[in-house]
């Protein structure tokens, strides 16, 4: 299916942050590196894996997809 080149994401996450900390993420990352990433970085910060946590992702993502609601791989 092509990508629309204009196509936006917009996800409403509550939670209760601190400070938000900013960590460059290395752009050449495939949807499994980014989801080790993610939880390496959580635990560096001693945040809890166990439970959902709040993160945001700001930048060009020219293919990301990811279940919102169930946090699941969907690339098999």
């Amino acid at each position: 299916m092509p990508h629309d080149t204009n196509e936006q994401a917009f996800l409403f996450a509550s939670g209760q942050v601190t400070k938000w900390q900013d960590i460059s993420v290395p752009s050449d990352m495939n949807q499994s590196q980014l989801e080790a990433f993610l939880l390496e970085e959580a635990k560096r910060l001693g945040l809890s894996t166990e439970q959902p946590f709040v993160f945001r992702l700001q930048g060009h993502y020219p293919e990301l997809r990811w279940h919102v609601v169930t946090g699941k791989n969907l690339i098999q």
